[in-house]
């Protein structure tokens, strides 16, 4: 028996072990490496998170102006003020409404206003 407590036997298959480990280590290294890199099977696509507003006859937005109520209360009140179109809540906020198309409008936040 040796001082570390183990056998010439013992150390001799110890010592196979790790040369068939690093071997290993080294043959897998050598394959993972002769892999050609791979192509991302999906495409990136940046989302906007804001809609781009679209280019519409600001004549159209004479269609949408007035007072706007739920339950007979008034809740906003549109109106045009020269080629853009506003909202006026209860409180008095006033909002610009951005065109999606001619029917369909979003406020910057990017929530829409059917």
């Amino acid at each position: 028996m040796s001082a570390s407590g183990s056998t010439p036997d013992q150390a001799q298959r110890l010592g196979s072990r790790l040369r068939r480990a690093r071997f290993a280590h080294w043959l897998l290294a050598q394959r993972l490496s002769a892999i050609p890199k791979l192509s991302p099977l999906a495409e990136q696509i940046l989302v906007p998170v804001h809609p781009v507003p679209a280019k519409v006859d600001p004549n159209v937005y004479n269609a949408y102006a007035g007072e706007y109520e739920d339950q007979n209360e008034v809740v906003a009140t549109v109106f045009r003020q020269g080629d853009r179109l506003f909202s006026r809540d209860r409180i008095g906020e006033v909002t610009e409404l951005l065109p999606e198309n001619a029917m369909t409008f979003f406020y910057p936040t990017g929530e829409r206003v059917d």
